[in-house]
């Protein structure tokens, strides 16, 4: 009988979670070639986050514009700032669906690596396995908590731009962007730190997608 070398025991841990996760992006309401691997799931929650953060930093452009009075077109700058605005609440509600199919997907992958680990019969290899995969749910479940925390930043950042946007609607004439400058400035304050954060999101996805693959990091 042909024995595995130590090498190809050492691998085994891994390529038994790559046929755990293939397990549960092939889920039975769906093709395999219409899921998403989680390596994939990561790589679009990157993605989503990205598009999130660029959407933000283009909707303060024209909101540090007006308050800082460096608009040589003021109705066209608010325009611009309304038309960020509504991109932003857009990607907020496109944030919020992608974090609720996440979370799901979390759940699923828990509950149906642990019943492929119980079919392998090596202990040792079992429990190698068990080790790695427990680890990738913690990281997905961390992320789902932290999406949380992103959301509620996103929804309060959103509808402070919202006032202010209705505010300078009301009253666009330099005593009326004067009167609504200080909590405006704190609303922009809050962009910043709500762009960092996603950015800081970005990248774990990407480390976790690194992760994943199957293949080297080159």
């Amino acid at each position: 009988m042909l024995s595995l070398t130590a090498p190809l025991v050492r691998l085994l841990p891994a390529l038994t979670l790559i046929g755990v996760a293939a397990a549960v992006a092939g889920c039975n309401s769906a093709p395999a070639s219409e899921s998403m691997s989680l390596q994939e799931q990561a790589d679009d929650s990157a993605l989503e986050m990205e598009k999130a953060a660029a959407t933000l930093e283009q909707t303060a452009i024209p909101l540090r514009q007006i308050l800082d009075g460096r608009s040589t077109d003021l109705k066209k700058t608010y325009s611009t700032f309304t038309s960020g605005v509504d991109d932003l609440e857009d990607v907020t509600q496109d944030l919020h669906s992608m974090a609720t199919r996440r979370k799901a997907e979390a759940a699923e992958f828990r509950a149906r690596s642990q019943a492929k680990l119980a079919t392998i019969q090596d202990e040792s290899m079992r429990e190698d396995s068990r080790k790695r995969t427990e680890d990738v749910a913690e990281r997905l479940e961390d992320l789902g908590q932290e999406y949380d925390k992103l959301l509620a930043e996103m929804n309060e950042v959103t509808a402070g731009l919202k006032d202010v946007r209705t505010a300078l609607s009301l009253d666009m004439s330099a005593a009326g962007v004067d009167a609504i400058r200080s909590p405006a400035k704190k609303v922009a304050g809050r962009m910043d730190d709500l762009h960092e954060r996603l950015i800081e999101m970005a990248a774990k996805h990407r480390q976790l997608a690194t992760g994943l693959s199957p293949t080297k990091p080159a």
